[in-house]
C-alpha cells in the first residue's frame, strides 16, 4: 500500500528539461518535449509522461510501476474531457432517443386501444347498446 503522498506528481517547466534528458537518458530513448508529467519519487525524478503523445520514460533502476499507473491517470484526464459529449448533447440525445422509441408503432398501439375500449362501459364492460346520461332539471 503507498500513501498519499510517497510521489510529487507536478506539470514539467523549462527547469525540468535537464531533468527529462537525464531521464531518457537512463531509459535509453529520446527525451519528452513539454508539455509532460514528471513524477519523483524522494525529491528525485524518477518518472515522466508526455501529454501530447502518452510517451513514457522512466528511471530503470528505480520500481516506477506504480509511479506510471499513477501518472497515466491525470495524462489521460484532458483526452477523457475531450472525448466526453456536453451535457447539453447528452440530453438531447436521450431525449431524441426516447422520442424516437416512442414514435415507431406509436400508431400501431393507439389504433389497437381505440378499438379494444370501443362498446365498452366505463367499468370495462362490453355493452350492447350506447350508454344515456340523464341530466337533472334544477329550478
Amino acid at each position: 500500500m503507498f500513501a498519499a503522498t510517497t510521489y510529487d506528481i507536478r506539470l514539467a517547466t523549462e527547469r525540468d528539461d535537464a531533468r527529462l534528458r537525464r531521464l531518457a537518458e537512463r531509459d535509453a530513448t529520446r527525451p519528452l518535449q513539454r508539455s509532460a508529467l514528471i513524477g519523483y519519487i524522494d525529491v528525485e525524478p524518477a518518472a515522466a509522461i508526455s501529454l501530447a503523445d502518452g510517451r513514457v520514460v522512466a528511471d530503470p533502476q528505480r520500481h516506477t510501476d506504480h509511479l506510471l499507473a499513477c501518472l497515466r491517470i491525470p495524462a489521460g484526464a484532458p483526452r477523457a474531457y475531450a472525448a466526453t459529449p456536453s451535457l447539453r448533447a447528452r440530453m438531447l440525445a436521450a431525449l431524441s432517443a426516447s422520442s424516437h422509441a416512442s414514435s415507431t408503432g406509436a400508431g400501431e398501439r393507439t389504433s389497437a386501444r381505440r378499438s379494444a375500449t370501443e362498446g365498452t362501459t366505463a367499468n370495462g364492460r362490453a355493452s350492447q347498446r350506447p350508454v344515456r346520461r340523464r341530466v337533472l332539471a334544477t329550478s
